[in-house]
């Protein structure tokens, strides 16, 4: 939708205005194409978010902190010895 925006507000821009009968139509190219841009801008910061997230270096974190909590219940866990 933002690269829409700014697509169609470059076809705005090249005619500013429309002469319409007894008066003008002024169209808004440029407030579209800030407005696209500025959507751009929040998506990639949402982008550069998301990967921060779920990359590699973020998944395994997560696997060590299971591996921790797992050991630390094991640790609790007595073990059995079976004497013959």
């Amino acid at each position: 939708m933002a690269l829409c925006k700014i697509v169609l507000g470059g076809i705005r821009s090249k005619y500013d205005t429309v002469p319409i009968p007894n008066s003008e139509l002024r169209l808004d190219g440029l407030t579209l194409r800030q407005e696209g841009q500025a959507e751009i801008k929040v998506l990639m910061e949402q982008l550069r978010e998301t990967l921060e997230q779920t990359g590699k270096a973020a998944q395994m974190d997560k696997a060590m902190k299971n591996e921790d909590a797992v050991e630390s219940i094991l640790r609790h866990v007595p073990a059995l010895i079976y004497i013959g």
